[in-house]
């Protein structure tokens, strides 16, 4: 359990991963996926995350944890779980905002690890429901996702990066994907060692437009 739980933990924080990028930020590059649930009545009850992490990372972080070569959601299981609790600590890479007021939410739910045999990475999956069902109708729900230490990279994929399960006619999605870090923030920030979880300050400011956005607006 000792290892799972290193595992766990290196998976959601990236913590000493020799990954491609292993001396420099970000450690861990995540490929993310958003599925927006809907209620019958049209409003907004939760965010479904897809998670794929690197492939270097993957392999880092799955060692040992196959069955006669398989790595199946039962073998993988324990280590979804102890991610889910360490993500907690992150407030899960999510912001969920309407109107200028943030959103709260609550434990993850429904949350597995799937193996792609194709590629090899690794696909965390988990659901976070809303407090309370949200209409859309007069303020568009945004969601923040995206780590403000750029330890952990989130790209939204590119085909496909969102879906609207069971929503009502009228509502569309939107991605507004971040800005680039220029040459200069970028080799600033190459050169901070992988002991580093939490930027300096003089650094904390460049990666705060680093967010991906998902806008949801319900006519």
């Amino acid at each position: 359990m000792r290892r799972l739980l290193i595992c766990g933990l290196l998976l959601a924080v990236g913590v000493t991963a020799p990954t491609h990028k292993a001396a420099a930020h970000p450690h861990v590059i995540v490929e993310a996926r958003a599925e927006i649930l809907f209620n019958e009545k049209g409003e907004v009850m939760a965010v479904r995350h897809l998670w794929r992490f690197d492939e270097a990372f993957s392999s880092f972080a799955k060692q040992g944890l196959d069955k006669d070569g398989k790595y199946t959601r039962e073998t993988l299981q324990p280590l979804a779980e102890v991610n889910v609790k360490s993500l907690s600590e992150f407030s899960y890479f999510t912001r969920m905002k309407t109107g200028g007021k943030r959103l709260e939410f609550g434990k993850p739910e429904n949350y597995w690890i799937d193996h792609d045999d194709k590629d090899g990475t690794l696909v965390l999956q988990f659901t976070l429901a809303l407090a309370a069902p949200l209409p859309v109708a007069a303020a568009p729900l945004m969601i923040e996702i995206g780590d403000p230490e750029y330890f952990v990279a989130f790209e939204m994929a590119k085909a496909k990066p969102v879906a609207l399960l069971q929503a009502r006619a009228g509502c569309e999605a939107r991605v507004r994907e971040p800005a680039s870090l220029d040459s200069a923030a970028a080799s600033q920030l190459s050169r901070l060692p992988s002991s580093v979880r939490q930027l300096p300050p003089e650094l904390s400011g460049l990666t705060q437009s680093l967010f991906n956005v998902v806008i949801v607006t319900c006519s």
